[in-house]
C-alpha cells in the first residue's frame, strides 16, 4: 500500500529539547527518506491542559486540509480539544500520537493545588483526551505502559499500535564513562545531568531537595529543558536552585542547542532522570548509548529502556532511594563505570530511527486500513427503523446520575403520595433503555415504605434491554404499537426523555389508550429548549446577583443563538414517527392530558453541569454540533470555538451548562387526592 502524504500536528516549535519531539522530528525525517512526503505542521497554544486558544489554532489548522489527509496528532495538539477532533474527524484520516496521556502532565503529588494547571486538573484532562481519542481511527504510542494507559481511557486493543523510538549513535566515538575522573578521593566535581522539560512529571523538585542533603564528594548538576511548558513549576525550581545550600553547584540552562547539549554529555558522568511517569524515555537512551550509567526510577516505561545494571532505578517520588542511588553512584568511580558499559552496550542494540521509521509507516498503513470507523458519538443515532431515538449505552450511562438529580422532587412527592393512598401493582416505563428511569423510582418508592409494582420497560432495542434486572418485564417494540398496548393495562405510565422525540399524534394515542386502571402518568426530562452557561458559583460568595439571581447568565452570543435554532431545527425532523415534537412537546403534552379533563403539574428539571459533569457536557455539545451540521453546516463550524472555549472554562470550574428540562405529573380525572397548588 502506498501511504498517502503526512501532516505531523504538535504545538509549536518543533525544535525543543523534549523526548516527544525528538521522536516527531526523527520519524518525520525517517518516513521523508522512506519516500513518504511528510511535513510538521504547528499549532498555537500552552500545553498541558485545556486552553482555547490551542484548540482554535488546531481547528483553523485541519480546516486547511483537504479531504481524506492523513494527519498524526500529536497527543500534545490533540488531548485537549475534543470537540475540534469530532468536527474533522468525518472528513480526515485522525491518528493520534500518545507519548503519554496528557492528563498524567497534571500531577496530584504536588504540595500546591495550582501548579499552572486547573482545579480537579488531571480529571478534566482526562475526560477531555478520552473523548477525543474515541474519534481518531487509530493511536500510535511508543511503549506498552503508554499502550495500558490508552486503553484505560476507552480505546480497544485493536486500535492501537506500539512503535518504541530509535536512538542515534554519537556523531563521534565518546570514550568509556570511567575515564572521566572523579569521586573516591579525586577533588574534581562529578557532575550530574538532568535533560528534559521543566515539568512536575519529570521529578526534578525531589530530586533538588535530595541534592540538598548532599555534600560531599564534590558535584554539579546541569538541567537542561523547555521552561516554557510550565512556567510557574519552572520559576519554582529555579528559584529553589538559587538558594544558598544549591546555587554553587546546579546549572539550570533551558533549551540548548544540540551540540551544546552533546559537549554537556561529553562531560557528565552520570545521567539523572527522577520521573514521576514516563511513556518511554528517549533522554535515557540517548545517554546509555553515550556509556552513561543513569540513576531514574520505575516510572511507565523506563524498566523496558534501562536494564538492570546500567545504574539504578527507583520507585518514583521516593526521596531516601533515590539519595541512596545517588551517594552510590557519585562516590563509587568503579561503579560508574560498570554501570556505564552496561548501558552502552544494552542502548547499541536498540532499534535505530530508520528501523523505527518503517513501523511507523506500517502502523499508519494498517490503522489507515482499518474501515471500521471512529466510534460515533455515543448519544442519539438515526433511526432507519422507524422507531424514535436510538441511543448507545454509554450516552444512558453518562446522563443517568444527573437525570436522577435533576427530577422534580415535588412532582415526585406527588406521586408518592398518589401510590401510597392507592397501592399501585403495575407500571410501564416507555422507551425505557436499560431501566434508568425504574431504578430511580423503585428507589423512592421503597424509600417511603411503598411497595414496588412490577414494571415493564418497552423498547425496541435488545441492547438496552437486556441490561434489565430479571425482575422486570422486557417488551421489544415500537411505542406506536407495544408502547400504547402495555400502557393501557398500567396503572402508572413512564417515560423520561422521550417526548420531544415522538410526535403529537402519539402523544394523543397514548393519552386515549389509557384505561380507567391508570392512575398517573409521569413524564420527566423532556428538554424545553433551552441552553445557558452561566458564572460558577464562587465558593465563598453564595450572594445573589442585582437582580436576584445567584446565576447570571453569559451575555448572549449570537453563534450560540445560531446554533441552538438549527438544533431545534434538527429536533423536529422525522425520528420515525413523523416529524418530532421537540422542544414543543411539554406544552404539547399539557394540553392533551388537560383537554381530557386530567389534573396537570409541571415542573421544571434542568441540568446543573458542572466541571464534575465534563463527560457528559462534551457528548451534549458534540450532538448539537452535529445535529446543527445536518441542517446549517455554517451554524455548527460558526460555533465550535466558542463552544470549545465554554467546555474549558467549564473543566476549570469556572462555567456550569444549564439545560433546560421539564417533568410533568397527569392525574386521572377521578379528583385530586393532592392540593394541586403546591406544584406549579
Amino acid at each position: 500500500m502506498t501511504l498517502p502524504a503526512v501532516r505531523l500536528v504538535a504545538p509549536a516549535p518543533f525544535s525543543r529539547t523534549s523526548g516527544g519531539y525528538c521522536y516527531d522530528r526523527e520519524i518525520l525525517a525517517g518516513l521523508r527518506r522512506l519516500g513518504v512526503h511528510a511535513e510538521p505542521l504547528a499549532v498555537e497554544g500552552p500545553f498541558p491542559g485545556p486552553d482555547s486558544r490551542a484548540a482554535r489554532s488546531l481547528d483553523r489548522a485541519l480546516e486547511g486540509l483537504a479531504d481524506g489527509t492523513l494527519v498524526v496528532l500529536d497527543g500534545l495538539a490533540a488531548g485537549a480539544a475534543p470537540t475540534v477532533v469530532s468536527a474533522h474527524a468525518p472528513r480526515l484520516c485522525l491518528i493520534a500520537l500518545v507519548h503519554h496521556p496528557l492528563h498524567l502532565e497534571a500531577p496530584d503529588h504536588l504540595e500546591e493545588p495550582d501548579e499552572g494547571h486547573p482545579p480537579g486538573g488531571r480529571e478534566a484532562l482526562r475526560t477531555l483526551e478520552a473523548a477525543g481519542l474515541v474519534r481518531v481511527r487509530g493511536v500510535i504510542v511508543p511503549s506498552e505502559a503508554s499502550a495500558g494507559s490508552v486503553r484505560e481511557l476507552g480505546i480497544p486493543a485493536e486500535r492501537i499500535r506500539i512503535v518504541a523510538p530509535g536512538v542515534r549513535l554519537p556523531s563521534s566515538p565518546v570514550g568509556p564513562v570511567g575515564d572521566r575522573h572523579a569521586g573516591e578521593g579525586s577533588d574534581e566535581e562529578v557532575r550530574l545531568l538532568a535533560v528534559g522539560a521543566l515539568i512536575p512529571r519529570k521529578g526534578l523538585h525531589v530530586l533538588l531537595e535530595v541534592l540538598a542533603e548532599l555534600d560531599a564528594p564534590p558535584w554539579s548538576l546541569d538541567v537542561v529543558g523547555s521552561t516554557e511548558a510550565d512556567p510557574i513549576y519552572a520559576a519554582r525550581l529555579r528559584e529553589r536552585a538559587e538558594q544558598p545550600d544549591l546555587a554553587s553547584r546546579i546549572r539550570i540552562r533551558g533549551e540548548l542547542p544540540e551540540a551544546a547539549l552533546e559537549e554537556l554529555r561529553s562531560q557528565a558522568h552520570l545521567a539523572v532522570h527522577p520521573a514521576l511517569h514516563e511513556g518511554w524515555g528517549i533522554v535515557l537512551a540517548e545517554a546509555m548509548v553515550r556509556g552513561l550509567p543513569v540513576v531514574t526510577t520505575t516510572a511507565g516505561a523506563i524498566p523496558d529502556v534501562v536494564p538492570p545494571g546500567a545504574g539504578a532505578r527507583v520507585p518514583p517520588g521516593d526521596p531516601v532511594a533515590l539519595r541512596a542511588a545517588l551517594v552510590r553512584f557519585i562516590v563509587d568511580r568503579e561503579a560508574r563505570r560498570r554501570a556505564g558499559e552496561v548501558a552502552r552496550n544494552h542502548a547499541r542494540n536498540l532499534p535505530d530511527w530508520s528501523t523505527q521509521a518503517r513501523a511507523f509507516r506500517t502502523a499508519l498503513e494498517e490503522l489507515r486500513a482499518d474501515v471500521a470507523a471512529p466510534s460515533a458519538s455515543p448519544n442519539q443515532r438515526g433511526t432507519p427503523d422507524g422507531i424514535p431515538g436510538k441511543f448507545e449505552p454509554a450516552w444512558l450511562r453518562l446522563r443517568e446520575p444527573v437525570d436522577h438529580r435533576s427530577r422534580s422532587t415535588g412532582l415526585e412527592d406527588l406521586l408518592m403520595e398518589r401510590a401510597r393512598r392507592e397501592g399501585w401493582d403495575t407500571a410501564v416505563d416507555l422507551g425505557g433503555g436499560t431501566g434508568s428511569n425504574v431504578r430511580h423510582l423503585s428507589r423512592r418508592l421503597q424509600g417511603a415504605g411503598i411497595p414496588i409494582p412490577r414494571w415493564t420497560v418497552v423498547d425496541h432495542d435488545p441492547r438496552l434491554l437486556a441490561a434489565l434486572p430479571p425482575q422486570v418485564g422486557a417488551v421489544r417494540g415500537s411505542l406506536a404499537e407495544q408502547g400504547l398496548q402495555v400502557a393501557a393495562g398500567s396503572a402508572l405510565v413512564t417515560a423520561s426523555a422521550l417526548l420531544d422525540l415522538v410526535t403529537g399524534e402519539w402523544i394523543e394515542a397514548l393519552a386515549d389508550s389509557l384505561e380507567t386502571t391508570t392512575r398517573a402518568v409521569l413524564l420527566t426530562l423532556s428538554w424545553d429548549g433551552s441552553a445557558r452557561w452561566r458564572e460558577a458559583d464562587p465558593p465563598a460568595d453564595p450572594r445573589p446577583g442585582p437582580d436576584g439571581d445567584r446565576h447570571p447568565p453569559l451575555r448572549s452570543d449570537p453563534r450560540m443563538e445560531a446554533l441552538m435554532a438549527a438544533v431545534h431545527r434538527h429536533q423536529e425532523g422525522d425520528k420515525g414517527m413523523g416529524p418530532a415534537l421537540g422542544p414543543r412537546a411539554p406544552r404539547v403534552a399539557e394540553e392533551v392530558f388537560r383537554r381530557r379533563g386530567w389534573e396537570v403539574h409541571r415542573a421544571h428539571a434542568p441540568w446543573q453541569l458542572d466541571a464534575a459533569d465534563l463527560a457528559l457536557a462534551l457528548e451534549l455539545v458534540r450532538g448539537w454540533l452535529e445535529a446543527a451540521a445536518e441542517v446549517d453546516p455554517g451554524t455548527s463550524e460558526a460555533a465550535r470555538s466558542l463552544l470549545e472555549d465554554r467546555l474549558h472554562l467549564l473543566a476549570r470550574g469556572q462555567l456550569v451548562l444549564e439545560v433546560g428540562h421539564l417533568d410533568l405529573l397527569a392525574l386521572p380525572p377521578r379528583g385530586a387526592l393532592i392540593d394541586p397548588g403546591r406544584v406549579t
